[in-house]
């Protein structure tokens, strides 16, 4: 954890050292003049969240739920940093930071416009945003208990704002709206948690401390909520001066009754036009939206009467909540308001994406893990790739003879897929714990990229606490003991150092990073390993991944495909999955290591049980599925692999199928001459197998 603080202080070093050249690259009041050009064109569509999930999908990024109903993305979208104060890889809704990043990027080079806001933590009380006690504004400001915890979150707002950049370099510049909805009682900065006075000096600090942090690239955003009878005096009691505000905005939400909600937009908005032509100020409407938009005809009868004839930069629906039926506010295609949204749409004001920048050609980037996520996409509606564990490293009867495979030596093609272990690189070993020299490793990982295999890492560290292997299972403190505060813990941060190191040199020769299926803390659900079920806490397995994750993530690592793959299991409820599952922004692949050990009856019907529970998860959450170990060890069945494998392969869709390493007495896949062998040759040229030739024409 302390490698991980460290690389976010230089991250504010560099931002605070790089803040006056980055400013010359993007002038604020150009953005100004562009969004008041914008503005008299017509109103531009927001959508919070709209390329993260939709009412029915979640993490297939690039889709947006506005787009598959009108053809076209919105020209403004809508993020949150909640829990990014609380070094959180994923904000409150589980969107992972550096996929925003990379939206906001997207975003921003194809023409659109970005807003930001930021539903903090309390920083009295540790709970959510939702959590109005604790005198947290009182608390937050200079001089009150919480300020150092408060200024410190500050510095990593800043370092996420002012170093948001597009992929050729430059600074995106952004409307932060901070603070809003100040006039209920929900939050903790609200009328009930604050005075007036306290709030104004809340917004103040957070506005002087950003810029005093290197935040050049923001517009703010003063945005409560509506209130009927609103006048001047009412809009303004929290504002903190013209100084520290750039645009006036609003959150109204429409219920069943529409001719209130135009009455009340209309009302509202003649107050804040007035204000902000008075103070030169841009206007939009910050949230809006009806839960689940009951009323097929709310689009053009309702929020369109409301806004048509005031003028505004722009309007934003909140959130569709794939997890929350309730949590929907935009356009969907399955929705009652389709068909009127596209009439929305095609209005002559209403102004999407294209709209902005008609000609711009967006330029398609992707990471490395992107990337491979694509193509692994791609290739799992062709089939099943096979993948084999110390492919080149050694077979039944030779090893280090590096290049040679008993696979190939049967079939005449390598492997799709290729697995290594770091085992022993967090000792600073030479070898690996099957003696497998790092350098050789790498060498071997180089080639079969090259190749077009893909490649998959997983890792068995020795126990810190004890010294002995990771299956020394002689403790329960040990996952305690590596985590911040635990005894162990400034050793195993030298482990994730030399584990990131090792990564970090798997770089083609232009210098890009290779792409890595990686899979720590696999088989937790048993107990043979230090991190297994009954050797830590449900919370400290969690804490374990994330601080690994968070880890390496933090060196720059975005060319990991991070797996999650417990053991076969047999009896899967959501309830036992979850309790360990790290959570969709933290993972893209499930897999699940299925051996057969007992009779094939056990087998088929364990895995068959557990495959249909898994397959279902990973579809419903938009995740890929593999069996990432599997086996039958020496293959005493000559017909395993088409007589029972096979059939388990073929009722799901999975991206692969990998089997263990073949070593000495010890093998799960077949070389020539073994019983299997033949049985193995059908396997292989049934159209629905992948091997290394047929994969590498997909990229």
């Amino acid at each position: 954890m302390f490698a991980v603080m460290k690389y976010f202080l230089l991250t504010i070093m560099t931002s605070l050292a790089m803040s006056a050249s980055a400013a010359t690259k993007v002038s604020m009041k150009d953005y100004v003049k562009r969004l008041r050009l914008l503005q008299d064109k017509g109103i531009m569509l927001g959508h919070q969240d709209a390329p993260f999930y939709g009412t029915s999908w979640c993490w297939d990024y690039n889709r947006s739920d506005v787009k598959e109903v009108c053809g076209d993305y919105p020209a403004v979208m809508g993020f949150d940093l909640g829990q990014l104060e609380l070094d959180s890889v994923c904000n409150l809704d589980g969107v992972p930071f550096e996929r925003m990043r990379e939206e906001i990027a997207f975003q921003h080079e194809r023409g659109g416009i970005v807003t930001i806001s930021w539903h903090a933590w309390n920083p009295s009380t540790g709970n959510n945003a939702w959590d109005p006690s604790g005198d947290a504004v009182v608390a937050s400001l200079p001089g009150g208990k919480s300020n150092a915890k408060f200024d410190s979150w500050l510095k990593k707002v800043a370092t996420f704002l002012s170093t948001l950049k597009t992929h050729s370099g430059e600074t995106i510049p952004v409307i932060f709206r901070p603070w809003h909805e100040m006039h209920g009682g929900w939050f903790w900065w609200g009328k009930n948690s604050c005075t007036p006075e306290q709030y104004k000096a809340l917004f103040i600090y957070t506005v002087k401390q950003l810029k005093k942090y290197g935040v050049r690239n923001c517009i703010y955003c003063y945005s409560p909520g509506g209130t009927p009878g609103e006048t001047s005096e009412t809009y303004l009691r929290y504002y903190p001066g013209d100084k520290y505000v750039d645009m006036l905005g609003v959150d109204i939400y429409s219920g069943k009754d529409g001719d209130k909600f135009i009455k009340e937009v209309k009302e509202e908005f003649s107050v804040i036009n007035a204000e902000a032509e008075r103070r030169g100020k841009l206007v939009c409407f910050s949230e809006t939206g009806q839960r689940d938009t009951t009323n097929p005809k709310w689009f053009t009868n309702v929020l369109w009467n409301a806004i048509k004839d005031i003028p505004m930069s722009y309007v934003l629906l909140w959130r569709n909540a794939w997890d929350n039926p309730t949590e929907n506010f935009g356009p969907a295609p399955e929705k009652t308001c389709a068909s009127d949204f596209k009439d929305f749409y095609n209005l002559e004001r209403t102004l999407f994406l294209s709209d902005l920048n008609p000609d711009y050609k967006a330029p398609v980037y992707f990471n490395e893990a992107m990337k491979l996520e694509r193509r692994m996409r791609h290739l799992r509606d062709l089939g099943y790739m096979f993948g084999h564990q110390d492919d080149t490293f050694y077979g039944l009867t030779w090893e280090w003879q590096f290049g040679r495979s008993d696979v190939k030596e049967l079939v005449g093609d390598y492997p799709a897929v290729m697995g290594y272990d770091l085992g022993g690189i967090e000792m600073g070993d030479a070898k690996n714990l099957d003696s497998v020299p790092f350098d050789a490793m790498r060498h071997e990982i180089l080639n079969q990229h090259k190749r077009g295999g893909i490649i998959t890492i997983s890792w068995h560290p020795r126990n810190p606490l004890t010294g002995g292997t990771a299956w020394d299972v002689s403790s329960d403190q040990v996952v305690k003991s590596v985590l911040p505060g635990g005894s162990q813990h400034p050793k195993f941060c030298l482990w994730m150092e030399r584990v990131g190191n090792f990564l970090k040199s798997l770089k083609t020769q232009d210098g890009t990073l290779v792409p890595i299926i990686f899979r720590p803390w696999h088989e937790n659900n048993g107990s043979w390993f230090w991190w297994g079920q009954k050797l830590c806490t449900d919370n400290e397995y969690l804490a374990l991944w994330n601080m690994l994750q968070d880890y390496l993530r933090a060196q720059g690592l975005d060319n990991l495909m991070w797996s999650y793959s417990p053991n076969l299991d047999g009896g899967w409820t959501m309830e036992r999955f979850m309790k360990r599952y790290p959570g969709n922004g933290r993972v893209t692949l499930i897999g699940e290591d299925s051996y057969q050990w007992g009779t094939e009856e056990d087998f088929v019907k364990q895995v068959t049980s557990d495959l249909d529970f898994l397959s279902s998860f990973a579809n419903a959450n938009n995740k890929l599925l593999a069996i990432t170990e599997c086996g039958y060890k020496n293959i005493p069945d000559s017909t395993w692999w088409t007589r029972v494998l096979k059939p388990v392969l073929d009722k799901y869709h999975l991206c692969y199928f990998h089997t263990w390493r073949n070593y000495n007495k010890e093998y799960f896949a077949p070389a020539p001459g073994h019983p299997s062998a033949m049985d193995f040759l059908k396997l292989y040229n049934d159209r629905r197998t992948l091997f290394l030739r047929d994969i590498q024409r997909i990229k």
